[in-house]
C-alpha cells in the first residue's frame, strides 16, 4: 500500500518514482505474468510514464494502452466495484482519531482482507465485461441483476 502524503502533485516524475517501487513488488507477486491498467489520469497518460513502462515491465507482463482503456470505467475496476467498498466498511467499524489512525486501519484491513473478498471481485469481472459490451459501452449495471 502506497499513501500520498497530503498537498503532493502527482506528475510524471512522482508517479515513475512509485513505479521503481511497485514494479519489483507486483512482479514478485506474480511471478512477473501480469496485466497493469491505469486510468486516465495526466500522470499514467504522459509520454514519460509509458516510455518507463516500456523500459522497466518485465517482458512476461503487459501494459494496457492508453487507447485500450475504456473510458470512465470504474464499473469495469474490481478495486472500484468491490474491494474499496467492502474495504471502507471494514475500516470504519472503528472511530478514526486521525491521519496516522486512518493510515493504519487502511493498512491492517488491506493486510487482513479475506482471499474469498478479492476472488469474488475477479470471478465476476468478465461477466462485467460481458454486460459492458452488450451495453455498447454504456451504463450496465441492469444487466447484472
Amino acid at each position: 500500500m502506497y499513501l500520498i502524503d497530503q498537498g503532493v502533485s502527482i506528475d510524471a516524475e512522482y508517479y515513475c518514482g512509485l513505479m521503481k517501487e511497485m514494479i519489483p513488488e507486483m512482479t514478485a507477486l506474480s511471478d512477473g505474468d501480469f496485466t497493469f491498467q491505469q486510468d486516465g489520469a495526466r500522470a499514467h497518460t504522459t509520454k514519460l510514464t509509458l516510455v518507463y513502462f516500456a523500459e522497466h515491465l518485465p517482458s512476461t507482463a503487459s501494459l494496457l494502452q492508453p487507447e485500450e482503456w475504456p473510458p470512465c470505467s470504474p464499473d469495469l475496476n474490481p478495486m472500484d466495484y468491490a474491494i474499496w467498498g467492502e474495504m471502507g466498511r471494514l475500516v470504519y467499524n472503528v472511530k478514526i482519531r486521525d491521519l496516522n489512525h486512518l493510515a493504519d486501519r487502511i493498512g491492517d484491513v488491506w493486510a487482513e482482507l479475506e482471499q474469498d473478498v478479492i476472488d469474488k471481485a475477479i470471478d465476476v469481472f468478465i461477466k462485467r465485461v460481458k454486460a459492458c459490451i452488450e451495453a455498447n459501452g454504456g451504463h450496465f449495471e441492469y444487466l447484472l441483476k
